[in-house]
């Protein structure tokens, strides 16, 4: 995905829809990045987050961040699709 497809500013606090979900990426302190994916839409119900998921890497970087992001919202999407094809968009 192309960093042009995030919105908001890309250096802070920004976001990227795809597939039915909403990636949200923010710098929380100096070279600390933390990311989230949920439910886009009206729900919003949170299907990733990095604090909960105790993750063991530091992401230090925002474009580190952005990857991170953009790979979780894939591995969702396959998932989504080897359960059937639950939420038709996940395509």
């Amino acid at each position: 995905m192309a960093e042009s497809d995030w919105k908001g500013n890309l250096n802070d606090d920004c976001t990227l829809e795809r597939y039915g979900m909403l990636a949200h990426v923010e710098e929380l302190d100096r070279n600390v990045w933390w990311f989230a994916v949920s439910a886009a839409g009206g729900n919003g119900d949170m299907l990733y987050n990095m604090a909960d998921a105790k993750a063991q890497v530091r992401l230090t970087t925002a474009k580190m961040a952005r990857a991170a992001a953009e790979c979780v919202l894939e591995v969702l999407r396959l998932s989504r699709l080897a359960e059937g094809g639950k939420n038709s968009d996940v395509s």
